[in-house]
């Protein structure tokens, strides 16, 4: 039960990395300057005017082991490899994957991090299969393999966007009907999300690595060393897992069984709305296809009030003991 307890993936240890807009040429041996795009929480992402992130708490570790400096330099992701092959700075990192085929000017890391994806929806289905996707809208941003996959859900009705905030803005409002999103990125922002649910988790092969000038040979093997022994002492894993609090949220019972049996959902295209938050334009007509909207068997208050109990009974403890 989604009621209370939302566990909020966050990364401790930087604090003081400062987000620098624009660097100068990366001169000083003393000091690592990683090239990101703070637009991928929750591994780059800014939070009280500073890029904070899974990535650049491993960026914090990889100078510490090779006892140097971290520098973050923030721009748009088009421009994070020209900073490297120009020089400005020494690395770049922000969900990159080693190309297939070889470059003249970029040497690769080895794989820190796997890259998987998820399926998100604005509601639970208990007994989901992918196949259900079919001919519904599926949405993706336009990063990575996302969009591919979702493609392959549903061919002809994939809509690509920009961000991933985009993407979930979408969602939320009905304009799609699921989303495949990066599994870390789709956990951060269900744990933001009141009504976002990930249905199903897709592996993929691939993995992240931190790219480099292709003449800088020496910084990528002591790179490598130092993700290396990250990964031998546990510490990599840390990074990537780490949960650092959970915040619970006191909703009365009565405000949550009057929020879920005030959604509903079409019969036709299983787009969702709310009587009070996200209103059709015609009472009990869908505005996507015409559609009649239901309220689903597990939105009746019944259900909800039978949910809240077994929630009390179960969970609520836990939070008391903790």
């Amino acid at each position: 039960m989604k009621k209370s307890k939302k566990i909020i993936p966050t990364v401790t240890g930087i604090a003081a990395t400062l987000a620098v807009p624009v660097c100068a040429q990366a001169s000083h041996t003393a000091t690592l300057s990683v090239a990101t795009n703070a637009d991928f929480p929750p591994y780059e992402y800014c939070e009280d005017q500073e890029i904070v992130g899974i990535d650049m708490e491993i960026a914090r570790m990889i100078a510490e082991e090779l006892g140097m400096n971290l520098e973050i330099c923030n721009m748009s992701f088009d421009s994070i490899f020209e900073s490297v092959e120009s020089g400005k700075t020494q690395i770049a990192m922000g969900r990159i994957v080693k190309p297939e085929e070889d470059s003249e000017t970029l040497s690769f890391s080895d794989g820190y991090m796997s890259v998987n994806y998820a399926i998100v929806t604005a509601q639970e289905y208990p007994e989901f299969q992918k196949e259900d996707l079919e001919g519904k809208k599926v949405g993706a941003a336009d990063a990575l393999h996302g969009a591919s996959l979702a493609e392959e859900l549903s061919p002809d009705h994939t809509v690509v966007y920009e961000k991933e905030e985009d993407a979930v803005e979408a969602l939320e409002k009905g304009e799609v009907d699921a989303l495949v999103l990066d599994e870390k990125a789709a956990r951060y922002f269900c744990s933001q999300q009141e009504h976002l649910y990930i249905c199903e988790r897709i592996s993929d092969e691939q993995n992240f690595v931190i790219a480099t000038g292709a003449e800088k040979e020496d910084l990528l093997t002591d790179i490598n060393d130092a993700l290396a022994t990250m990964n031998e002492t546990g510490e990599l894993d840390k990074i990537v897992e780490k949960l650092d609090y959970a915040i619970d949220v006191d909703v009365p019972d009565e405000n949550i069984v009057r929020r879920m049996s005030g959604r509903r959902a079409c019969v036709k295209c299983g787009g969702t709305y709310h009587i009070k938050y996200n209103p059709t334009k015609v009472e009990g007509i869908c505005d996507a296809c015409g559609g009649e909207l239901i309220l689903r068997d597990d939105d009746k208050p019944e259900t909800v009030e039978k949910r809240l109990g077994v929630y009390h009974e179960q969970t609520q403890p836990l939070i008391d003991y903790y």
